[in-house]
């Protein structure tokens, strides 16, 4: 039987780090009104930087991390909502930047949940033996859509990506990955006629929060252990008040947040994190690992892997 492991990550997030205190200076707000509703302190933001540019350097780097070269790849994908143009898609960007001559190359549009529904198709990919290398993208420019006179979703938004290698292997490392969709709410967040992110905050937020719990739930059974097994829970990087809640609701203590430095990423959210928590080494072999997402669309999902 082939297995799909996770063997490398990276991530790469602009240099403009842009607070609290410099948006007070455009919007009504403040350090104190942000921090306490979201957890946010400063957000990065995109110059000159573009969605393939950051997508090469944290691919760059897991590649590098499962000692593999970009030839090797045989599937790319590219969770996005903010590719750089239309057509080719970032993906075929992204290939041609890196050279992987040998890899097919896709987007997937599900916003915050982009990751998740990118990682499931190269999970997917790796267990039906189509695939043996896949590198997955979660890439983000919100900042090119946050409206900066709406104080409710300008404090919310910032820019970066994540990628991680899905290889095939001859020891279970990803257990199960669930994608949901609900697209009957999707006017609770979206883009309106000038192409700006809306939200309907109350509305996400309560979505959020029963969806990731639920959603968690069923992913961990799926992958046959319990809850009280998972060592390291890594959610989208949305709100800390959702994170917070999530949590308490799955009994972990163990959650990863750094929503404070980055805001929300979308679909670059987890795989940074993710990254981060390998490099700190706060995620060692042999732990169980949930991670859980929810964005427009409305799309959620989750994943469990045991880390090799």
């Amino acid at each position: 039987m082939t297995y799909a492991i996770i063997s490398g990550t990276g991530m790469a997030v602009p240099e403009k780090k842009l607070t609290n205190t410099d948006l007070a200076k455009m919007v009504d707000t403040n350090d104190a009104w942000v921090v306490q509703r979201t957890g946010i302190k400063q957000r990065r933001i995109a110059v000159k930087e573009t969605a393939v540019s950051l997508a090469y350097d944290a691919s760059q780097k897991a590649i590098e991390a499962a000692g593999l070269v970009p030839s090797d790849l045989d599937t790319i994908i590219v969770g996005t909502f903010t590719p750089d143009q239309n057509l080719p898609s970032a993906a075929c960007r992204l290939q041609a930047k890196l050279n992987a001559q040998h890899a097919s190359a896709n987007d997937v549009n599900a916003a915050c949940s982009g990751f998740i529904y990118a990682l499931k198709d190269a999970y997917c990919a790796i267990k039906a033996k189509e695939s043996r290398y896949a590198l997955v993208v979660g890439v983000d420019l919100c900042s090119r859509f946050v409206d900066y006179n709406d104080r409710d979703t300008c404090i919310l938004f910032g820019d970066g990506a994540g990628a991680v290698i899905v290889q095939a292997a001859d020891a279970p490392g990803i257990l199960a990955v669930t994608a949901r969709a609900d697209g009957s709410q999707g006017n609770c967040l979206e883009l309106n006629a000038d192409d700006k992110i809306t939200m309907d905050g109350r509305t996400v937020y309560k979505f959020a929060v029963r969806t990731l719990a639920t959603i968690a739930h069923e992913t961990v059974s799926k992958a046959g252990i319990a809850m009280k097994d998972i060592d390291l829970f890594i959610p989208h990087q949305a709100n800390a008040r959702i994170i917070e809640s999530v949590a308490d609701e799955l009994g972990i203590a163990n959650t990863y947040v750094n929503v404070q430095d980055y805001g929300n990423t979308s679909a670059g959210s987890i795989p940074i994190a993710l990254d981060e928590c390998v490099r700190q080494g706060n995620v060692k072999k042999g732990q169980h690992v949930l991670l859980a997402s929810v964005g427009a669309g409305l799309t959620w999902g989750a994943a469990v892997m045991r880390w090799t």
